[in-house]
């Protein structure tokens, strides 16, 4: 037996429902946009995982610490550009001199970067390494590995769960015609692939 939609999701139903091929004035269109976007809401956070609002908490902290903020925004920028660990180090060693390790993590967090720090630059390898990973471990509920078999596993398993992907490929710098043409032939390949529904393009990733 299907399991009954909750009451948020029914009340954004009979809505839909009750708009459902009616002419609306533009303020009532908005009215009724606003309101089903509040029982979409509900339903989010009736459904939010204990890992997801851990994660909302510490982005909500994030948005109150400025220098927290201006440091991972150039952590996540700049300090993988580069396949050295040894530069690699030496960035994330000076965005912390810079910005101070940020307030709104949590204690665990701040030791890592703490002890990054302290003995990073010595063992440039490991700590890159490790840094790397922890970045791919916290990004990993929205961004997904390119390979063509990991990726298409992720598209199927939310298709069975009734949720449409958008793929928006990373990577934005175009560096001549070649790696121009490139980007043009991931997208083509893209469009091919009947497990692939949408994909969104940034036109200056075509052009170099």
């Amino acid at each position: 037996m299907p399991e009954k939609d909750s009451q948020h999701l029914e009340e954004a139903k009979e809505l839909l429902r009750s708009v459902e091929l009616t002419d609306l004035p533009l303020k009532r269109r908005a009215k009724e946009a606003l309101n089903l976007s509040l029982f979409m809401l509900r339903e989010a956070l009736r459904i939010q995982t204990r890992s997801e609002t851990k994660r909302q908490a510490e982005l909500y902290r994030m948005m109150h610490d400025q220098r927290g903020k201006a440091f991972i925004s150039a952590f996540t920028d700049r300090c993988f550009r580069s396949s050295n660990p040894i530069k690699v180090a030496e960035q994330i060693c000076y965005l912390i001199d810079t910005f101070g390790i940020p307030r709104y993590l949590s204690h665990y967090k701040k030791f890592k970067l703490f002890i990054f720090r302290l003995i990073g630059l010595s063992f440039p390898r490991l700590f890159v390494a490790m840094a790397r990973y922890t970045l791919r471990k916290e990004s990993a509920h929205v961004i997904v590995c390119g390979d063509h078999d990991h990726l298409n596993r992720h598209l199927a398993k939310r298709k069975a769960q009734n949720i449409r992907v958008n793929i928006n490929h990373l990577g934005e710098a175009i560096l001549g015609e070649q790696e121009a043409q490139r980007r043009l032939n991931l997208y083509l390949h893209d469009l091919s692939e009947p497990a692939i529904e949408y994909i969104s393009i940034k036109i200056t990733t075509l052009y170099s």
